[in-house]
């Protein structure tokens, strides 16, 4: 997503007529331009729009960038936090001496949120702040955290700050600050909201009776949450019945990585926008034209060589376990089926 930001940025209209030393892959150039459009980044045309300039004006990942727009619109300051400790390094000690691990598990129960892994990286970033300057590495030695990565988010933090002043319209002066009445829950709350803007189409539902979730954009996919994750029950007894992710991660199975639990009604104006994209136009090529039906035709390559691929690997993975691959290609077809119509 973001050498293509940037091309659009620098007025580059047609990136698949470049002449590149190592080209990028038809469908992972198609892929790129389709988010870009779904973040509103890019007009159907392919142009930049004026969301989109600000977007490439930030230095981070542009679904990130995205968030923290809209959080600037929402007042809710505390998404730049999170941004910096997404792209920052690990937060918890998990080596070294069994106290200082005992310490890491110890604050990371503590600041465990229902509503999933951003908010309790801002509880954990506002209790490491109210601590002195001069306390603070003491301090992150005892919870067992790494000082190096919540002061290196703490920089970045602030640069974005000063970045948003610089882009647009600058920082609303209706941020958590100046609501000494607003309760922490609402600014959560809103911080929340704000990075539906930017995660949506990693979106996903609960299956229902389960611990686990369906991934709402095509296609679709069966994801579970962490084990450290807290996304039992997002208010009080309720479960969470929706979710956004920063990522998937393989560790045997599909596993959420940053999760955060959100409400139907903000991912519901953002669901409209999941659907069929016009990749050639975005791309500055006709539909019809020789260029766009090349530039699909790269990408229906793409796609069956690495839906291939997914094949093999499944395949090989379930006859090491001694595993039929069309018994268990019956058995998931009348698992999921099910679970869709739910």
């Amino acid at each position: 997503l973001p050498p293509l930001l940037s091309l659009k940025a620098m007025g580059i209209s047609q990136p698949h007529s470049l002449d590149w030393l190592d080209a990028p892959r038809a469908d992972a150039l198609a892929e790129a331009a389709k988010q870009l459009r779904l973040l509103d980044a890019l007009t159907d045309e392919g142009h930049l729009t004026r969301l989109g300039r600000e977007m490439a004006s930030l230095p981070i990942e542009p679904r990130l960038s995205r968030a923290l727009l809209r959080a600037r619109e929402l007042g809710c300051l505390d998404v730049a936090a999170v941004a910096a400790l997404v792209v920052g390094e690990e937060l918890y000690c998990r080596a070294g001496s069994p106290q200082l691990v005992a310490a890491a598990e110890a604050t990371r129960k503590r600041c465990v949120s229902n509503d999933g892994d951003f908010i309790a990286m801002v509880r954990l970033f506002d209790e490491w702040r109210q601590v002195g300057h001069h306390r603070r590495e003491r301090w992150c030695e005892l919870h067992g955290v790494h000082s190096r990565a919540l002061r290196s988010a703490d920089e970045v933090r602030l640069q974005l700050l000063a970045m948003l002043n610089r882009v647009g319209r600058g920082v609303p002066p209706h941020t958590a600050e100046s609501h000494p009445a607003e309760s922490h829950l609402d600014a959560e709350r809103r911080c929340r909201e704000a990075f539906c803007a930017g995660y949506y189409m990693h979106s996903a539902r609960r299956l229902r009776g389960l611990n686990a979730f369906l991934t709402i954009a095509e296609p679709q996919q069966t994801v579970l949450p962490r084990a450290e994750c807290a996304l039992g029950a997002a208010s009080g007894s309720e479960l969470t019945s929706h979710l956004i992710f920063h990522e998937l991660v393989w560790s045997g199975r599909l596993y959420m990585r940053h999760a955060c639990a959100v409400e139907w009604k903000w991912l519901e104006p953002y669901i409209r926008n999941l659907s069929a994209v016009d990749i050639p136009r975005l791309l500055g090529a006709g539909t019809g034209t020789k260029v766009g039906v090349g530039v699909m035709e790269g990408v229906s390559r793409g796609r069956r060589a690495c839906s291939t691929s997914a094949r093999r690997r499944r395949a090989t993975r379930w006859r090491s376990h001694g595993v039929c691959m069309r018994t268990c290609t019956a058995f998931c077809t009348l698992l999921v089926w099910p679970t869709r119509a739910c």
